[in-house]
């Protein structure tokens, strides 16, 4: 996937579910019958494209978010964690670009 997924609007499929059980995030997807199991940062990341009031973040934008929650973590290996997974959101059909 091309850099249009960090300077872009990637959106929730509005039809993909989010769960958590326990310490488990789950999505499931709009077919209904595929089910993904997100890694702590697939999760963030997740939670991070449902804003208050609309307000949807580009994937840059999302990377420097984490990087100041996780200082530790270089802003390059958060921007490739966040191209990638947004990445595979989108080719895996739970998220659609703006």
């Amino acid at each position: 996937m091309n850099d249009d997924v960090m300077q872009g609007i990637i959106l929730r499929h509005p039809q993909a579910i989010f769960r958590e059980v326990d310490e488990d995030v789950f999505l499931v997807h709009p077919d209904g019958v595929t089910i993904y199991n997100l890694n702590p940062t697939a999760a963030a990341i997740w939670r991070l494209m449902d804003q208050p009031n609309n307000e949807a973040l580009s994937g840059m934008e999302m990377a420097e978010i984490l990087s100041a929650a996780f200082p530790v973590i270089s802003l390059e290996r958060l921007q490739s964690d966040v191209k990638n997974v947004l990445g595979g959101l989108v080719n895996e059909g739970f998220a659609v670009k703006q």
